[in-house]
């Protein structure tokens, strides 16, 4: 039978999941990264409580995060969700 620490582990697991933690997709993304040459991978996860999946500060975000990222050497990978 499992022990508490188990039962904390997943707990927090879960948390983070439900959260959208990012430390769970970070070794995602670097994989990503790396299978893409070592482009630098950006990523958007909207949630869809608003009025509008995406929104115009959203896009605003993401043109600056874009605009202000290296990309000149292998480009950029973008996943949206």
């Amino acid at each position: 039978m499992p022990d508490k620490e188990f039962y904390k582990s997943t707990f927090d697991k879960l948390r983070d999941e439900v959260n959208l933690s990012p430390s769970l997709r970070k070794p995602y993304l670097e994989k990503i990264g790396q299978e893409r040459d070592g482009r630098v991978v950006v990523s958007f996860f909207m949630s869809f409580g608003g009025k509008y999946a995406l929104e115009q500060s959203d896009a605003d975000m993401l043109e600056e995060i874009l605009c202000n990222t290296d990309t000149s050497n292998k480009g950029v990978t973008l996943i949206l969700d």
